[in-house]
C-alpha cells in the first residue's frame, strides 16, 4: 500500500569526478578476493585510496564480505576509516548491514567500541556508526529493517537501545518499516527493546496504522502492549487505526482493538466532507462480518450518522451494499433507519429510488416505510424514481421498478380512502 523507496544503489556505479583517481586496481582486487597477504604489504595504501564513490577499502571489504579483511584493516586506520562515508553518504555498517554480512557487522561494532576505549580516540565511535544516515536519511537500522532478518535488527537496536531511532526522509521510523512487514512481528518486538524508539511513519500515521494496514496481528499486539495511547490517534487524513481495520475488512484486528479500547468505535474520521466511524467505513465496504464484530462492542454505534447525514442504511443503499441491506433488514432496529433523513433530506428510500437496485421490496414494503418523505427538491421517493429518465426512454426493468413505488403508494391511497369511506357512512 505505500511503497518503499529502493535503498540499494550500486556502490560503483557513479562517473569519476574530475580530478579523482580510482582505487589502485589491485588493491581492489585482493580486498574483493580476500588477498589478506596483499594487504598486509600496502597498508601504506589503506587511507587514500577510494572508488568512483568514494568507498574506502573498507567499504569494499564490507560489500563483498570479506570479514578476514576487515580483520586486517581495522587495526590499522580504524579511526579514519570506520567512519568515513562515500558519496551517499553510507559508512561501511550501512553496507555490510544492506549485503546482509552479520559477521562483518559484529566485527565493525567491536572495532568501534574497541576505538572508544582508547583516550585518544576522543569517542563517541559506536555511536557515530549505528545512528549515521545516508543521503535517504536511513540509519543501519532502518537498512536491517528492509532487509528482513531480524538478527540484524536486534544486534543493532540492542547495541543502541537507548537511541530514538527516528524517521528519514520518507518519515519512516525503523519501527514504522518493520510494522508494515508480513514476517516483523519479531523486528517490532526487537525494535521495541529501545527505551524511546518513535512510532511515527508517512502521512502521520503510526506503526500501529501500518500494522494495521498491513494486517499483521502480533506486531498490533506488541505495539499496543508497549503503548495504548496508539489506539486513537489519527493520521493527517483523521484515521484511526480501526478506521483502517474496518476498510480492510480485518476482523481480527477489529476485535483486538475495540477489545483493548471500545471507546475508539465512536470515534469518527476529521475527513471535512464526510466524516463517518468506522461501522461506516465497514458498511460502505461491505463488510458484513466486520460490522457484527463492531457493533458486538459498540451495539449503540448504529444510530450514529456521517459528516453527511447518512445513517448506516442510507450508507448501504447508497453503495448498492445488497449484503450490507440484507443484513440490516433483520435488525430489530431497521425502523429507526428508514426514514431519517441525510442533510438533504433524502429517506434511505429516496436513494434507494435513485439506485435501481432490484430484489430491495422488503424495504419499499416495510410497514414503516413513508412512501411520502420529501427531500429538499419537494421530492418522494417515487418521484425520485421517475425522475431518472423518462417513462418512454426506460427499459422494462426501470419501468418494473417505478411503478413498485407507486402500486405502493396506491395501496396506501386505497387503504385510506377506504378507512374514510367506513368511517363516514
Amino acid at each position: 500500500m505505500y511503497p518503499i523507496p529502493s535503498q540499494h544503489t550500486d556502490l560503483f556505479d557513479i562517473k569519476l569526478t574530475p580530478n579523482h583517481n580510482p582505487m589502485d586496481p589491485n588493491l581492489y582486487k585482493a580486498v574483493k578476493n580476500g588477498d589478506v597477504k596483499y594487504l598486509d604489504q600496502h597498508t601504506d595504501l589503506f587511507d587514500n585510496q577510494v572508488t568512483p564513490n568514494h568507498n574506502t577499502i573498507l567499504h569494499v571489504a564490507a560489500h563483498f564480505g570479506k570479514s578476514e579483511c576487515v580483520a586486517r584493516i581495522l587495526p590499522k586506520k580504524p579511526c579514519h576509516l570506520i567512519r568515513r562515508v562515500n558519496s551517499i553518504g553510507e559508512n561501511p555498517l550501512h553496507i555490510a548491514v544492506r549485503e546482509q554480512h552479520y559477521d562483518i557487522v559484529q566485527a565493525l561494532i567491536n572495532g568501534a567500541e574497541e576505538l572508544d576505549r582508547d583516550p585518544e580516540s576522543g569517542g563517541g565511535t559506536r555511536l557515530q556508526i549505528l545512528r549515521a544516515t545516508n543521503v535517504d536519511g536511513d540509519t543501519p537500522l532502518h537498512l536491517a529493517v528492509r532487509e528482513g532478518d531480524d538478527s540484524f535488527v536486534r544486534l543493532l537496536a540492542d547495541t543502541d537501545s537507548d537511541f530514538q531511532h527516528p524517521p528519514n526522509k520518507a518519515r519512516e521510523t525503523p519501527l514504522y518499516l518493520a510494522a508494515e512487514r508480513n514476517n516483523g512481528d519479531s523486528m517490532v518486538e526487537s525494535i521495541l527493546v529501545c527505551k524511546s524508539t518513535a512510532y511515527t511513519g508517512p502521512g502521520d500515521r503510526t506503526a500501529l496504522h501500518a500494522a494495521v494496514i498491513f494486517g499483521n496481528i502480533g506486531s498490533i499486539k506488541k505495539l499496543l502492549g508497549r503503548n495504548m495511547e496508539l489506539i486513537d490517534m489519527a493520521d493527517a487524513q483523521g484515521w484511526t487505526p480501526l478506521h483502517y481495520a474496518a476498510y480492510c475488512g480485518d476482523k481480527n484486528a477489529v476485535r483486538e482493538l475495540l477489545e483493548r479500547n471500545r471507546s475508539v468505535g465512536y470515534i469518527p474520521t476529521t475527513e471535512k466532507h464526510d466524516k463517518g466511524i468506522a461501522l461506516h467505513i465497514a458498511v460502505a465496504e461491505g463488510h458484513v462480518d466486520v460490522m457484527e464484530e463492531i457493533l458486538s462492542h459498540c451495539p449503540d454505534c448504529w444510530e450514529m450518522v456521517n459528516g453527511k447525514g447518512k445513517n448506516i442504511l442510507h450508507i448501504a443503499v447508497d453503495r448498492k451494499a445488497e449484503c450490507v441491506i440484507d443484513y440490516i433488514i433483520k435488525m430489530d432496529w431497521l425502523a429507526s433507519l428508514m426514514n431519517q433523513k441525510d442533510v438533504e433530506d433524502n429517506t434511505p428510500l429516496h436513494l434507494l429510488a435513485s439506485s435501481k437496485m432490484k430484489g430491495m421490496n422488503d424495504l419499499i414494503n416495510h410497514r414503516r416505510a413513508n412512501m411520502y418523505a420529501v427531500n429538499n427538491k419537494n421530492k418522494t421517493p417515487a418521484e425520485v424514481a421517475m425522475s431518472i429518465k423518462e417513462v418512454n426512454e426506460c427499459p422494462n426493468s426501470d419501468l418494473f421498478y417505478i411503478e413498485c413505488f407507486y402500486k405502493l403508494i396506491e395501496f396506501d391511497i386505497r387503504n385510506e380512502l377506504h378507512a374514510y369511506e367506513s368511517h363516514h357512512i
